[in-house]
């Protein structure tokens, strides 16, 4: 029997072992084989053909090897040869319709740029392929120094509008009092332009006003005023025309983020809103599109930016 139960378990283990390598054979056979060049070439010559969220047309820059005027800059020559068309420009702020409808519309199109988010989604809809093989989809560190801010009119009677001044004790501008000038805005005798709650904008004042008590949802959507502010807010369709709102007078102050104030130079911020009260911020990414006709000079553009964050 000892020499019957040995035979029995050198076969199991035979047999284990052979299952276990066929298990791993099949396993690679239908693993994606990795793409020739996946980061890219060093050297690629390629007009890049873009299409830009419409919130990044502040800081597009035309200039060769440089998409983006804020940012890091590459070190000298690795994106030699690399130049951009003029951008197709969409909105995604309600949907992918508009992105979607873009690339249909430009199928020369190598390079989609917007928020994380549109991209994962242009990703699931089958148009980007995630990073399995190649790198597809890298984050740009383009708005590290963008934040939320007060705008109010640039000159005019308007001009010198402010916040409440903090009420805590000493009275100084320091950074925890600078948080709470929001807490006192029930008490303010102003009008406010704000921006939706789909928007980053909209959505990150929300959250820095839900810090103070004066929203009721912590996301910054979905949510409701308190009584003490709400017939001081107008939400306008977007941050343009919140600005607008400011211009024309029918508003004292407009929270946007800053990009929103490159092309408007009648108004200026005056307050950032501290960071500590919003986690909204934006996080853009840029998607190598399936079609796309210059990849080694994509990925190479997206691999070199990407090790700038």
């Amino acid at each position: 029997m000892s020499l019957l139960h040995h035979m029995n378990h050198r076969t199991f283990l035979a047999f284990a072992g052979a299952f276990a390598l066929a298990a791993l054979v099949l396993l690679n056979s239908c693993a994606p084989a990795t793409e020739q060049n996946p980061y890219g070439v060093r050297g690629s010559t390629a007009e890049l053909s873009c299409i830009v969220e419409d919130t990044l047309a502040s800081q597009w820059s035309p200039s060769p090897g440089e998409a983006f005027t804020a940012g890091p800059e590459a070190n000298e020559g690795e994106l030699e040869g690399i130049t951009f068309t003029d951008p197709v420009y969409c909105n995604v702020d309600e949907s992918l319709d508009e992105a979607k409808a873009a690339i249909t519309a430009h199928p020369e199109a190598d390079i989609v740029f917007a928020r994380g988010s549109v991209i994962d989604a242009l990703s699931d809809e089958g148009l980007i392929t995630p990073n399995f093989t190649a790198l597809n989809i890298a984050e740009i560190p383009i708005l590290d120094n963008v934040s939320l801010v007060a705008a109010r009119a640039a000159s005019g009677a308007k001009s010198t509008v402010d916040l409440p001044k903090t009420r805590l004790v000493g009275g100084g501008d320091d950074k925890q009092s600078n948080e709470w000038r929001l807490a006192y805005l029930g008490a303010w005798n102003g009008k406010i332009a704000a921006c939706p709650d789909t928007t980053f904008e909209g959505q990150a004042f929300n959250q820095a006003l839900a810090s103070v008590g004066l929203y009721s949802e912590e996301s910054g959507q979905g949510g409701t005023y308190d009584s003490a502010i709400a017939n001081k807010i107008t939400v306008a369709e977007n941050a343009d025309a919140a600005l607008n709102l400011v211009k024309t007078g029918e508003a004292d102050i407009a929270f946007v983020y800053t990009f929103d104030l490159a092309s408007q130079p009648d108004v200026k911020s005056f307050y950032d809103v501290p960071i500590a009260l919003y986690s909204l911020r934006p996080n853009y990414k840029g998607g190598v599109l399936n079609t796309c006709q210059h990849k080694d000079a994509a990925r190479w553009y997206l691999n070199v930016i990407y090790r700038l964050i």
